[in-house]
């Protein structure tokens, strides 16, 4: 059957939108660079000259004062309002946008305040090392290589946490009780991760189905999950929808378009999903990015038709799962439950030099109704601490039980908000840094 010519626009612009986000967007420069650490460095000042946002602002300090280019970009950048351009392995950021591929252990850890800041296994990604060595959601890393972890300055713990291709940690664990140490030995390995690792339906007691989807990563191999499980959920007749977007730190906006549209009901059809600006020397690049209606092969995404979704976020929600928040709310009832998000309504578009790829912030989005994502992060609809200890996907996790009772009446349960609302009550948890490419919003 010949595709519908609309059809086929669409389809034509979400692949090459991913294809060109991973092969560095048209902005690489194809053979004939220097890559000496002078050359590399010149090339960067230029490059931020050319796209950085705010350009005009950049300090100019000597090149000679810096080794690698990776510290000379980072000093150039204006901050502290910059807080998200990088520059990393272009091989590596490849591999994973692409096809989830990592070379990792597999954990994301955060610091838990509620016992005294121990370093906490918060999610363990299926599949891994960790996953393998049997690390569980809420174990206590007691120590690092023979180390307590009290004795480890926090730049190293992070390296150390954060491996290169077949490194080994060994790892001192306890449970919240306090009395089952034991040690892992796990070794940097590559995996695939799984951008939507878990979806169920939720049966209530009164009657009513409500779907839950935990999603973590808006790359290229996203829009199957996601399209899998809007299918599952509404063949189940859900009614309503819980989008776990905790640990989600973006990607391709082109995913984040296509799961808003697969949510929202028809109002949303030829609407404006996202509006991108510039800086003045690009304003040619200035444009609109619809809620696209296909998936990448040019076939038609399933749709929920809801007229509300409840979002579960924390401080590493952002980008691009920001724009997902952002994007809908003109259009429908978008409730948050759990911590305030990252704050970042700027993009990136990968451009590469040499073996590195390049991430300054060139564009700031806003949504149909011209508002961007606040730079403090969104605001709970119903502020919930994560316990760093109940199963994802559990009706008795915090976020989620929350999310459920607003869902049957309407209100945020008191407890929750009252804990978290207390001065005397300790903050939510600080996750420790992962790589900044699991934080961006990639325009292409």
């Amino acid at each position: 059957m010949r595709m519908p010519e609309g059809k086929g626009r669409w389809a034509v612009t979400t692949a090459l939108a991913l294809a060109l986000s991973a092969c560095g967007g048209g902005d690489g420069v194809d053979g004939g660079e220097v890559c000496t650490p002078a050359a590399e460095k010149a090339w960067a000042h230029a490059h931020l000259d050319d796209v950085y946002l705010w350009y005009k602002d950049i300090i100019d300090v000597p090149p000679t004062n810096y080794k690698r280019v990776e510290d000379y970009f980072s000093a150039l950048l204006v901050k502290p309002r910059d807080r998200f351009s990088f520059v990393t392995g272009k091989a590596a950021f490849d591999a994973f946008h692409e096809t989830g591929a990592s070379v990792d252990y597999g954990v994301l850890w955060s610091y838990d305040p509620s016992l005294g800041n121990a370093l906490r296994a918060e999610f363990i990604e299926p599949g891994s090392p960790a996953d393998a060595g049997g690390v569980h959601r809420g174990d206590i890393l007691v120590g690092v290589n023979g180390v307590s972890i009290g004795y480890i300055p926090n730049r190293e713990l992070v390296r150390s946490l954060n491996p290169l291709p077949r490194e080994r940690v060994e790892l001192i664990l306890n449970d919240r009780s306090g009395l089952n140490f034991r040690y892992v030995t796990l070794y940097a390995s590559e995996f695939i991760h799984q951008p939507v690792p878990r979806v169920s339906v939720l049966n209530r007691p009164d009657g009513s189905r409500v779907g839950y989807v935990l999603f973590n990563d808006h790359i290229r191999t996203a829009t199957d999950g996601l399209a899998k499980a809007i299918a599952q959920l509404k063949a189940a007749g859900v009614s309503d929808v819980v989008l776990d977007l905790r640990y989600n730190g973006g990607g391709y906006l082109s995913v984040a378009s296509q799961l808003a549209y697969m949510l929202s009901g028809p109002n949303t059809s030829g609407q404006v999903f996202g509006r991108l600006s510039y800086n003045d020397k690009h304003t040619a690049e200035n444009s609109v990015v619809p809620f696209i209606p296909y998936d990448n092969q040019g076939v038609d995404l399933p749709r929920l038709n809801l007229n509300r979704v409840y979002v579960l976020t924390d401080s590493r929600t952002c980008s691009a799962s920001e724009s997902v928040i952002n994007g809908l709310r003109p259009f429908m009832n978008v409730v948050l439950v759990g911590a305030s998000t990252c704050g970042k309504p700027y993009g990136f578009r990968q451009t590469d030099y040499c073996d590195k790829a390049y991430f300054a912030v060139r564009l700031k989005m806003a949504n149909q109704s011209g508002d961007s994502v606040p730079e403090t992060g969104f605001t709970m609809d119903c502020p919930v601490r994560d316990d760093l200890q109940t199963p994802l996907g559990d009706e008795h996790e915090p976020l989620l039980s929350a999310a459920l009772t607003m869902q049957a009446n309407g209100s945020c349960p008191n407890a929750a908000a009252a804990r978290m609302r207390s001065p005397t009550t300790a903050p939510p948890p600080m996750p420790l840094p992962r790589n900044p490419w699991r934080e961006n919003l990639l325009d292409r």
